[in-house]
C-alpha cells in the first residue's frame, strides 16, 4: 500500500498515490503554492508578504503562481531560488529567506523538518492556478519594477 507523498525534485515532480487520495488532488496540491514562514514575523495572511524574501523552487509551479499573486495584486518580494528541497530547507532554515513557498504537502513537510516545528505555520491561503478569488493575474500584465 502506498503512502501519500509529494515533493519537488528539480524539474521532475514524485508523486505516489495513497488509497483516500485522487490523481487530481495530488495534480492539485502539484499546481498550488502555500506558504511557511515562522511565528516571529508576525504575519498571518500571504498578503502581508509585502518586502519578504521568499525560497522558491526554480522552475516550479509553486514560483510561477507566486510571481502571478504578487504582481497582480502589487505585493513586492524578492526571490531566493533553490534548485532541491534540502537545499531550500537549507536556506529556509538558516535565514536566507523570510518565506518558504511550496506545494502544500512540501511546505507542512518542510515545517515538521524544523529544529522548533511549532516556531513556524503554513499561511492559510493557498494559491491556485486558476481561481480567480485568489488573485490569479490576468493575462499580459506587465511585471512589476524591482524597487531600488
Amino acid at each position: 500500500m502506498l503512502r501519500s507523498f509529494l515533493v519537488s525534485v528539480g524539474l521532475a515532480t514524485l508523486c505516489a498515490l495513497a488509497p483516500s487520495t485522487s490523481v487530481a488532488q495530488n495534480v492539485a496540491q502539484q499546481n498550488s503554492a502555500s506558504f511557511l514562514v515562522p511565528i516571529a514575523l508576525g504575519v498571518s495572511s500571504v498578503n502581508e508578504l509585502d518586502g519578504a524574501t521568499i525560497c522558491l523552487q526554480t522552475e516550479s509551479s509553486a514560483a510561477r503562481l507566486v510571481e502571478g499573486y504578487f504582481v497582480a495584486n502589487g505585493i513586492f518580494y524578492s526571490s531566493v531560488p533553490f534548485e532541491t528541497l534540502p537545499d531550500g530547507i537549507s536556506l529556509y532554515s538558516n535565514y536566507a529567506c523570510d518565506v518558504f513557498a511550496g506545494a502544500p504537502a512540501v511546505t507542512e513537510r518542510v515545517r515538521q523538518s524544523m529544529a522548533a516545528p511549532n516556531a513556524h505555520f503554513v499561511l492559510p491561503e493557498t494559491l491556485g492556478q486558476a481561481s480567480p478569488a485568489q488573485g490569479a493575474p490576468s493575462a499580459g500584465r506587465p511585471a512589476r519594477p524591482a524597487r531600488p
